[in-house]
């Protein structure tokens, strides 16, 4: 959300910057304080170490047994002054790599490495020892375009009036007048390089190691010693902001110095804290695998539950299903039963209809025939109808005592 009121003084990034209503500013300090957020590294190291001298990190360094506390001899600060100011830097080194131009061996690189300059980056060139500057004013002026931290050449520079007029800063071994081009060329960038300290010896740097740079010099972290360094400075830097308010009041040096530096930490320390973070990411770790093992047992007593409960439900489901069709079945068998036999009884019932039809279509026979029939069949024969009595009158009789 942006108030209305609010000043929009530049962008970071693509990102529009504001300021807060306030006293009125000029613009040449709004335009101060924009500069100062464009130099901000999101990178949590460079946040932790800012505020801490080259003399802070290469004391740390000593401790953890870096040789020369990652120093690199003879390369002083030329701009914005020489060799004092209030300028400190610290951010990832970008390296380039110069060899003799008769050198046919080494790669070739493409374009022009300060085009790949990444932000908040700390330029580091490396070349043979060479009487040539290897880097000017130009491409100071690219670098703090895109954002640089600083620039480190690990040789000679020219253009000092142009590097101190863009404000930018850069450190090297000395100031020259001529350019590279007819003895060295560029081989590769971004790759590991080494420095050749005034004593002989050699420090390595690696892209991603951290620079260090102010009036005192320049100290080169190693990117897998940053995390302990965070550690051991606070403590360092605490004890000697006391140890100097001891000696401002009179207090004797080896006395104020046994006392404050005693609850420094040291690599000792450094290691049983450690151990106690691997002691506790391996309890973690335990606790984490039993609660695994209880949920997964606990899953699988419920998945037996749901198991059971869906077969007992089947066979519920199952007998009712049963029990419905045995019902199903013997009111089917009891309906068929009752057809059955009302069709039997109506099949009855037609037969002795046709029965008395046929007698009453027969003629009265003659007594000795009637006689002869009985005496054949062993039956008695029927008696005449009586008198009065018509075919369909019986037959009408017949009906109704069939029917009851």
């Amino acid at each position: 959300m942006v108030c209305p009121d609010w000043q929009k003084i530049g962008e970071l990034n693509g990102v529009p910057l504001y300021f807060e209503p306030g006293p009125p500013k000029s613009r040449r300090e709004m335009m101060a304080e924009y500069e100062a957020r464009k130099h901000q590294n999101p990178d949590s190291i460079v946040q932790n170490m800012k505020d801490y001298s080259t003399c802070d990190i290469a004391d740390a360094l000593v401790k953890l047994g870096h040789p020369h506390g990652g120093f690199l001899s003879g390369i002083a600060m030329y701009s914005p002054s020489h060799p004092s100011g209030p300028v400190r830097r610290i951010g990832p080194a970008y390296t380039v790599k110069y060899v003799s131009k008769s050198d046919a061996i080494a790669p070739k690189h493409e374009g022009h490495y300060i085009d790949a300059l990444p932000p908040h980056s700390i330029l580091f060139i490396s070349a043979p020892s060479t009487p040539s500057a290897l880097y000017g004013g130009l491409m100071s002026t690219r670098a703090k375009h895109l954002n640089a931290a600083a620039a480190i050449v690990d040789g000679r520079i020219r253009d000092l009036e142009e590097h101190r007029e863009l404000d930018f800063p850069v450190f090297a071994r000395g100031v020259g007048v001529a350019g590279p081009g007819s003895l060295l060329r560029v081989s590769e960038v971004d790759v590991h390089v080494q420095h050749q300290g005034e004593e002989g010896q050699v420090t390595t740097i690696n892209p991603g190691d951290y620079l260090i740079a102010d009036p005192n010099g320049v100290v080169c972290l190693p990117k897998a010693l940053a995390e302990k360094v965070i550690r051991l400075v606070p403590s360092q830097v605490e004890a000697d902001e006391k140890l100097r308010e001891d000696l401002e009041g009179g207090r004797a040096f080896g006395e104020a110095s046994r006392e404050r530096r005693a609850g420094v930490l040291a690599m000792d320390d450094l290691d049983v804290e450690a151990e106690r973070n691997e002691d506790g990411e391996e309890a973690g770790a335990d606790k984490g695998k039993e609660e695994v093992k209880e949920n997964a047992q606990a899953k699988g007593k419920g998945k037996k539950r749901k198991d059971w409960s869906a077969n007992v439900k089947s066979e519920d489901d199952s007998l009712d299903r049963d029990g419905d069709s045995a019902d199903e079945r013997e009111t089917t068998r009891e309906k068929g039963d009752n057809s059955k036999r009302d069709g039997k009884e109506r099949k009855d019932m037609s037969l002795d209809v046709e029965n008395k039809d046929e007698e009453d279509a027969t003629p009265p026979a003659d007594p000795k025939s009637r006689r002869a029939t009985r005496d054949s069949r062993g039956k008695a024969p029927e008696q005449p109808a009586a008198k009065g009595s018509t075919p369909n009158k019986r037959r009408k009789q017949s009906e109704g005592k069939a029917f009851r």
